[in-house]
């Protein structure tokens, strides 16, 4: 197996790069924390699942005492089952994300809950809970406070920008974790998916304007007449693949959602994709 799949991230850290062609996406990195026994965060994609068992026989076979979900995406959590009955390692997932799991008709076994200030600790490492929603229910980053380094799920991404769809994305909450994650100081992050991050400020910062260009971006465009998500996302990602298209629909929906409770525009559609007017 090569460094493309198992990488050795520090001294007492792993990132498994499993693959996630059941969402034609790439893949979903999950990490292990200790050297033996070790705890797993996130699980990956159910086909991902025999490259995290054959990943941990590279290793030497070490033992699970916890696998720890951020959330329950199919490419964060569709594995779950499988590892949890090779491994007999108790899993933690926050109760909320449970409701998102139902949706993806995800079976997800929860021994044990996960919520803001869960810690533990291993082999020098204290990993604390930091609830982060906005990109899923139940969103929770793992902080490990001495070293400022952040597990973050699908909070950042190593490249490009975290999809946020309604009903269970939600752009307001979105902002706000990633306020509290950059007033925690965080330096070094481990994404969900893409590159190690060393300079997490500047990333998160990146991340915080960008989000709110785009939403100044939407409330322009409602102000010139476009009411619709449609024809807003059309204007904004001109020529967008049908993947980025789609996307693009969610995020803008979620961004006039908070618009919409902020009272900076009002909603006189038939549903959520038609009807929007600036105030």
């Amino acid at each position: 197996m090569d460094d493309d799949v198992l990488l050795r991230v520090d001294d007492g850290i792993w990132r498994i790069a499993a693959p996630n062609a059941e969402m034609n996406y790439e893949p979903t990195n999950v990490y292990l924390f200790g050297n033996d026994p070790m705890i797993l965060i996130d699980a990956g994609s159910p086909g991902g699942a025999d490259v995290i068992l054959q990943s941990l026989e590279q290793i030497g076979r070490p033992r699970l005492t916890a696998i720890v979900l951020t959330h329950t995406h199919p490419d964060h959590a569709g594995g779950i089952e499988k590892l949890r009955d090779a491994t007999g390692a108790p899993v933690w997932v926050h109760p909320d994300a449970l409701r998102e799991a139902e949706q993806w008709q995800l079976s997800v076994p929860i021994d044990h809950e996960l919520r803001e200030g869960w810690t533990m600790s291993i082999d020098g490492f204290t990993l604390e809970a930091i609830e982060t929603p906005g990109h899923a229910l139940g969103h929770v980053s793992l902080l490990d406070r001495s070293r400022k380094l952040l597990v973050a799920g699908d909070l950042v991404r190593g490249e490009g920008t975290v999809a946020i769809v309604p009903p269970f994305g939600n752009m307001a909450a979105y902002l706000d974790s990633l306020n509290r994650v950059r007033e925690a100081g965080v330096m070094r992050m481990l994404p969900g998916h893409g590159p190690v991050m060393d300079d997490g400020q500047r990333v998160l910062a990146a991340h915080i304007r960008r989000r709110l260009s785009r939403e100044s971006q939407i409330l322009d465009l409602v102000r010139q007449g476009y009411s619709t998500v449609e024809d807003i996302v059309t204007q904004l990602y001109p020529g967008a693949s049908t993947m980025v298209h789609h996307a693009a629909m969610g995020t803008t929906a979620a961004h006039l959602a908070k618009l919409l409770e902020e009272g900076r525009v009002r909603h006189e559609g038939d549903d959520q994709l038609t009807g929007y007017v600036a105030i």
